[in-house]
């Protein structure tokens, strides 16, 4: 069922005020939006390319004509990811990628980093960026380049990873759970996840260009990242106790995860940080 013209007002307003129009340098921007900067983003497999930097909360969003569909009151799809507005929820599916081996992500999109990554998402970035919006969560990219010391900031969210196993029974794990820290193979703390969002560039929307969707290592391409010390040291691997065989179909859960309004959240204070004060 398509959306009615409250629930598509409801659904795309974040989407429609903040569309970015990249063709000779104009930019529509939410209202909350403050004025851009410029700046370069080092080499990484290709060549270097001018970025706009944002310091507002809601970050710039390039144009799209993403299918909306409206299921029930509180259900919602955009693209290939399902937004749930009563519970908090956005869900995507995708597999396993990486059983073993050294991490610099928890999620990309098809045809990303996969090399270095524990899980491969069907999803478009751009599409969970919006669903994540759609939530009411505000991103606040503070990174510069990938691997940087800087802690991220944003929105906390956790982040769940579900699965049947052999025996056909469902697994239901916190992400850190699949990851290890180096040296040895600590398993990575629990935590909440940070939505920083991804930053427009000339081409386009880096997230979609890049295919990044949850970075271990931090990068500021991806979509959400990872709050914890070891994100600058990039000393993660696949947690191969925990890990189901590569190919392992699974569901991706994001859960916006509700603070206090007067306490924004960083690498020091996120709810779970604060549960081990």
């Amino acid at each position: 069922m398509l959306l009615s013209v409250t629930a598509f007002v409801l659904c795309l307003s974040i989407l429609l005020m903040t569309m970015a129009k990249l063709s000779g340098g104009n930019t529509f921007v939410a209202p909350t939006a403050f004025a851009q900067t410029t700046a370069q983003r080092p080499k990484r497999s290709q060549p270097q390319i001018p970025q706009t930097k944002t310091s507002s909360a809601r970050q710039v969003i390039p144009s799209d004509k993403a299918q909306v569909e409206k299921i029930t009151d509180s259900l919602y799809r955009i693209g290939k990811a399902l937004v749930d507005t009563r519970a908090r929820t956005v869900t995507c599916t995708g597999e396993i990628n990486m059983d073993s081996g050294a991490i610099e992500y928890l999620a990309v999109a098809p045809l990303g980093k996969t090399h270095e990554s524990l899980l491969r998402i069907d999803v478009r970035p751009l599409h969970l960026q919006v669903a994540l919006l759609l939530l009411g969560l505000e991103p606040k990219n503070v990174l510069e380049r990938q691997g940087e010391k800087k802690m991220p900031q944003g929105a906390p969210i956790e982040i769940r990873v579900r699965w049947r196993d052999k025996a056909g029974k469902q697994r239901d794990v916190r992400a850190e759970e699949l990851i290890a820290e180096l040296p040895g193979s600590k398993p990575m703390a629990r935590h909440d996840w940070l939505f920083t969002g991804s930053r427009i560039v000339k081409e386009g929307f880096e997230a979609d260009l890049e295919k990044s969707l949850v970075a271990v290592w931090h990068d500021p391409a991806a979509l959400l990242d990872n709050p914890l010390p070891g994100g600058g040291s990039n000393a993660y691997i696949v947690n191969a106790r925990t890990v189901p065989k590569r190919g392992t179909p699974v569901e991706f859960v994001l859960h916006a995860v509700e603070i206090a309004p007067s306490k924004p959240v960083s690498a020091g204070n996120s709810p779970e940080v604060e549960k081990r004060k």
